[in-house]
């Protein structure tokens, strides 16, 4: 192996990256995981990031790989970065030690274009039966030790955030090639992560592992459902999404992709100077919040339009609504001027009004190639809609996917919460003005089930 040329050998190595992509063509525009197309369903709570993830075996075999021969150590560099643009790094002592570290290697540092940033913060003061309870894998020195680093890390935390975003800035610097940033509140499946050192991780994960070898997994996620008494995303404890698009500014890092998989990101869309140069974005949208029965605007579409209109350069635009309905005539307004627009995936709660849709893709037909659609409610007919699609489309789409979709009698002023949506069949006649790779399914209650 010593004998072979560098460059062959880092192509030995990126050949052993390898991501969770559906078996299907053409899925990695939709960056769907295999494991949520199994038995043609969808795993509705299992809520997946805006990312293409690596499979479980890759991390694994990158590491064995680095360790088997000093040419393919040499050889793995950019392979090994790509794994670390994977890793949440949180705004923790061990968070940021470990990022000052990773930019303290002048070897890694070009190849790291991609860095994953956790809003996770640390709760003050934590429950200590919560705190105990997401422990409980772990031996009973273990568990005091590891206490105790909580304690510190909560103090380090108090310090330190008010000064966050010269902290990131300084840290964004290290990477002369950071062009894509990954935003992210959740910690589970492994809660203590976000403040535990490397070899502390280690022994947790082998903890979590033996409880689930030991069947009692369920326990431990029962007790994992108390991990808000420990973790905040919220109040002021939590990193805010504002912090990290000011330090991107700050560091003047030059945005190119943006993924944010937040429940909250609505402070997100003041950062115009960020969205200026973006080629990919793909984010939640959490548009309405219920309040006693009654929906409250957190974050109006209107501002994530304005978002697009700072985008002058987007190609790839994925959103996912994640609560009540979200009528879509501000974004595809937005969208008029984006003749860049090649990909675009609307996922959740979606509202369409079929006159809308249809001029939306009639306008971007010549540069479109990817169009999904995940949950979407259409005010119109969907077979109808499909046909014309088809046609607008012949020979230039890729790629077409409109699953679990719901249509609507536009006439009819019904609650959808309450209201069964039309049923619709599909003819072959419907698919057949389009020349790509097609698939359409009706929500599960459409067809009966």
């Amino acid at each position: 192996m010593d004998r072979i040329a560098l460059e062959i050998a880092a192509m030995i190595v990126e050949n052993l990256v390898e991501y969770d992509l559906g078996p299907g063509p053409y899925w990695e525009y939709s960056e769907i995981p295999g494991r949520h197309l199994c038995c043609g369903s969808y795993d509705w709570e299992d809520r997946r990031p805006p990312w293409i993830v690596l499979t479980e075996d890759t991390r694994p075999t990158i590491f064995n790989a680095r360790l088997s021969c000093q040419k393919l150590y040499a050889a793995s560099t950019k392979s090994f970065a790509t794994l670390l643009g994977e890793r949440v790094f949180c705004f923790t002592k061990a968070g940021t030690d470990d990022l000052r570290a990773i930019g303290n290697c002048p070897r890694l540092t070009p190849y790291i274009t991609t860095l994953t940033i956790g809003r996770t913060g640390l709760r003050v003061p934590a429950a200590e039966d919560a705190l105990q309870s997401l422990l409980s894998p772990l031996d009973a020195p273990d568990q005091d030790r590891l206490k105790k680093t909580y304690k510190e890390s909560v103090n380090w935390q108090i310090t330190n955030l008010p000064h966050v975003q010269d902290r990131l800035a300084s840290l964004f610097r290290a990477f002369p090639n950071l062009d894509g940033i990954r935003i992210t509140s959740k910690w589970r499946p492994y809660p203590l992560v976000p403040w535990l050192s490397i070899q502390d991780a280690k022994m947790f994960h082998r903890g979590y592992c033996i409880w689930k070898e030991d069947d009692v997994l369920d326990q431990y996620h029962e007790s994992c459902g108390r991990d808000t008494l420990v973790y905040d995303i919220q109040n002021h404890r939590a990193l805010s999404s504002t912090a990290i698009t000011q330090a991107l500014v700050q560091a003047k890092a030059t945005m190119t992709d943006l993924r944010v998989f937040d429940i909250h990101p609505e402070y997100l869309f003041t950062q115009e100077m960020v969205f200026a140069n973006l080629r990919t974005l793909r984010i939640t949208v959490p548009v309405y919040r219920t309040i006693v029965g009654r929906p409250t605007p957190l974050q109006p579409v209107e501002m994530l339009a304005k978002v697009i209109v700072a985008a002058t350069s987007l190609q790839d635009l994925a959103l996912n609504a994640l609560l009540d309905y979200v009528h879509t005539a501000p974004i595809l307004t937005a969208l008029e001027d984006r003749h860049t627009l090649r990909c675009i995936q609307f996922t959740g709660r979606f509202d369409f009004e079929e006159d809308e849709l249809l001029e939306f893709v009639a306008h971007h037909s010549q540069n479109l190639r990817c169009l999904i659609f995940e949950g979407s409610s259409l005010y119109g007919s969907w077979p109808a809609a499909l046909r014309t699609i088809g046609h607008l489309t012949k020979d230039r789409l890729e790629f077409f996917w409109a699953f679990w979709v719901k249509q609507w009698d536009p006439e009819l002023d019904v609650d959808r919460d309450f209201t069964e949506a039309q049923d619709f069949e599909l003819t072959d006649d419907d698919l057949a003005g389009f020349s790509c790779p097609c698939e359409v399914s009706a929500h599960p209650q459409d067809r009966g089930y």
